[in-house]
């Protein structure tokens, strides 16, 4: 017994040790892959068949290169969220709108493609007291932030063993993460070439199975779901799809089918559970704004098809599962009344994009009209706050 305490002891301090020296030595998260110059084609995101896409050394888009903590006499603001804050084409993001709504203003956009509530709060426990900003806007997007893991993937052993691992290995695992984001890169035209037909089913076949091993979902099901998927129709309607990043969106549909529907109007249990993780995350997030000294504003981002049922046809084409065209689901009754109670900001974009061309009709992100008038929104926001703080 008292050989297997020594060993529990040593092995508790090695734990301790690795944890630590991983922790010392963590490289700060980055909202996307630092100095990357790459170009897109994506004919139904722009005008134009290709747009460029520049970040700085931290990975922050449109803004120069700076060290931290940052200094300067303008005020900040600070933009974090998923890819509706990241932005496509780049005459149509929304820091750029905002921009030139704020002029005397420095406005830094920390959007990351891809990212979701416990990375906003990542980012920002590294960020806020080095950047300082006077104003954070979390974007919260209906679609997929309070989407959490899948029932499937809670209830595979391997999610159970990557959770313990996390639990365990919690800044080492960090470490290895952020030292494997590829420090810079381009995507050049060779590989943005139009796949054949058959590509194209292959690479959703391969897409597929690599997002069923991620989350430890029935591959089988879904590989014959994928097999039976109409692709083929998709692409005769839709054709600017037929690149890597149409694979992608392809795929994405076969596997959560049914999740987006289930999320909206928060049905079952998962959908439950996955909402009570994002809320505690953007509890938390709150409280470290408040730390800092800054009362943050969530930004309430809605799906398309809420709006405008005629959104609704590209992610029914798609394949997906999707309720009723309406412009309030459960999940969106929810989070109202939940950060209402809890007295945080919210700005909510729904009535400023209602009735109008606000999103791409072949993708689901928001359109250079869609942020204009987003970014209108956070000005008229900027613009009241600082009215009622002049006040006597």
């Amino acid at each position: 017994m008292r050989t297997l305490g020594r060993l529990a002891l040593i092995a508790l301090g090695g734990l301790a040790l690795v944890d630590g020296g991983a922790w010392m030595i963590l490289p700060p998260p980055l909202p996307f892959n630092p100095r990357t110059r790459y170009v897109e084609e994506t004919p139904q995101l722009s005008t134009s068949p290709r747009f460029s896409v520049a970040t700085n050394n931290y990975g922050f888009r449109n803004s120069p290169d700076f060290s931290l903590p940052l200094r300067g006499a303008a005020p900040r603001v600070l933009l974090i969220g998923d890819s509706f804050v990241f932005g496509g084409p780049n005459d149509a993001t929304l820091d750029l709108f905002l921009s030139r709504l704020l002029p005397g203003h420095d406005v830094i956009n920390g959007g990351s493609p891809g990212a979701d509530v416990p990375f906003y709060l990542e980012m920002l426990r590294y960020y806020l007291p080095r950047i300082r900003p006077e104003r954070l806007f979390v974007g919260l997007f209906l679609g997929n932030d309070f989407s959490g893991p899948l029932a499937e993937q809670r209830a595979a052993s391997q999610y159970r063993l990557r959770r313990l691992a996390r639990t365990l290995f919690y800044h080492p695992i960090l470490l290895a993460r952020r030292l494997a984001v590829q420090r810079g890169g381009r995507v050049g035209s060779d590989v943005l070439r139009p796949l054949t037909r058959t590509a194209f089913r292959e690479r959703v076949t391969a897409e597929v199975a690599l997002l069923c091993r991620g989350l430890s979902l029935d591959q089988a099901t879904h590989r014959r779901r994928s097999d039976a998927h109409p692709l083929e129709g998709i692409l005769d309607e839709y054709p600017s799809l037929q690149y890597e990043q149409g694979v992608q969106v392809a795929a994405y549909a076969i596997v959560y089918r049914e999740h987006l529907a289930e999320s909206l109007l928060l049905r079952g249990g998962n959908a439950l559970r996955n909402y009570a993780d994002a809320l505690r995350g953007i509890g938390e997030i709150r409280e470290l704004a408040r730390q800092q000294g800054i009362e943050p504003v969530f930004v309430l981002i809605p799906v398309s098809f809420m709006l405008d049922a005629r959104y609704s046809v590209f992610y029914r084409d798609l394949g997906y599962s999707l309720p009723q065209a309406a412009a309030r689901y459960p999940l969106y009754e929810r989070v109202l009344a939940d950060l209402r109670a809890w007295g945080c900001r919210l700005l909510d974009l729904h009535a400023a994009l209602a009735g109008r061309d606000a999103f791409f009709a072949e993708d689901w992100h928001l359109s250079q009209e869609g942020n204009r008038l987003a970014a209108r929104e956070l000005g008229h926001w900027i613009e009241r706050d600082g009215q009622q703080a002049a006040a006597p």
